[in-house]
């Protein structure tokens, strides 16, 4: 692929943006970023960005000035809030770029709200490709949206860079929260409802393996909700809520886990759980299609009925009664998972085909 020059639109430049973290990092030495991002950054772009601070006219005032002023081969959105912006823009200032346009959608539709279901009809009918980020999301999308995008829509599934994962660990320090003689579970998700945080609270409650650390790293408006609810359990004591980190530091804490835990109710193609995976930890999911596709032929691997928080509290006590050396291969087994079937170099080789063939 020769170099090109992609102007890329993201909600935020941040340390859990995948956008910004798997499509622009890892090939900003190839190719010339363009960054336009709505919210108030929480990192310093390292590539030429735009940012609005959360000022929706500043952000169309941007989008107008890229479309007039700046040479580029590749429009790619990342986000329905950015989508509809640009689209509208360029609607009435030049629609021919809508044939340079490809839109990766990071979630499956169940997970979106209406409004976000009512931005995407457009997108799915005008942009010359919609990617979504894994089989399942594509599957979950109705007949109405493939019948307008027909053979513009497809999937690649969302891949890990392991190279990073590795160097993280090696260069870093792993982190020590409990005595060496306690297991440590992990979950990192924001703090959404769909994440269901309450199942997995209620299950560290009640496992029979006592010697153990809940460590919870994310996030969000439903934060306070889920401190009181640990409170009032009982369990405050051996429950850790971590709110900021930065990517490579939870690399650290994915490999000091013993087990990792999403007990989510819906996902696009979750990389938390891949990259935790990554970091050789067993995993122990909800039974929901993104983690299926995950753990499709991995034995010893747990899907668990959804809001079963019963159901995960004998998962984890399964678990932790293994042995140290049954818990290692378990942990290998999820790392080569990944090597095989979600590595980032798989990912962005099938998106730099597309890239090609908008830039003909």
């Amino acid at each position: 692929m020769k170099n090109k020059t992609i102007l890329t639109l993201i909600n935020t430049v941040c340390h859990s943006n995948m956008a910004y973290n798997e499509f622009v990092l890892p090939l900003k030495e190839k190719n010339r970023f363009i960054i336009c991002s709505v919210f108030e950054d929480e990192l310093i772009p390292e590539v030429e960005s735009y940012n609005s601070k959360g000022n929706v006219l500043k952000y169309v005032k941007s989008l107008k000035s890229q479309i007039f002023n700046a040479q580029f081969d590749i429009v790619h959105i990342h986000s329905c809030q950015t989508a509809i912006m640009f689209f509208i823009v360029a609607l009435f200032t030049k629609p021919s770029l809508f044939k340079q346009t490809v839109m990766t959608v990071h979630s499956s539709f169940n997970v979106f709200n209406i409004r976000n279901r009512l931005i995407l009809l457009p997108c799915f009918l005008f942009f010359k490709k919609i990617v979504c980020c894994s089989r399942s999301s594509y599957e979950t999308f109705p007949g109405l949206y493939k019948f307008i995008a027909g053979k513009r829509l497809g999937f690649i599934n969302n891949g890990v860079n392991i190279d990073r994962v590795d160097t993280a660990i090696f260069k870093g320090t792993l982190p020590k929260i409990v005595p060496n003689n306690q297991k440590v579970i992990l979950s990192v998700a924001a703090y959404k409802k769909i994440k269901n945080h309450e199942t997995l609270i209620k299950a560290f409650c009640n496992i029979k393996f006592r010697n153990t650390t809940l460590c919870l790293i994310g996030k969000g408006e439903r934060l306070s909700k889920i401190k009181k609810m640990v409170q009032e359990l009982g369990c405050n004591d051996n429950v850790v809520f971590i709110e900021h980190l930065d990517r490579d530091e939870v690399f650290r804490y994915m490999k000091m886990a013993d087990i990792f835990v999403s007990t989510s109710m819906g996902e696009g193609l979750p990389i938390s759980v891949l990259e935790a995976m990554a970091c050789g930890a067993p995993v122990i999911l909800s039974d929901i299609s993104p983690h299926k596709i995950i753990v499709e032929h991995l034995k010893g691997i747990s899907l668990i009925p959804l809001g079963n928080y019963k159901s995960f509290a004998l998962a984890i006590d399964r678990l932790l009664n293994l042995s140290r050396v049954k818990m290692d291969r378990l942990g290998e087994t999820c790392r080569e998972k990944v090597e095989n079937e979600f590595s980032l170099n798989s990912m962005l080789s099938a998106y730099e085909q597309i890239y090609d063939q908008l830039n003909l």
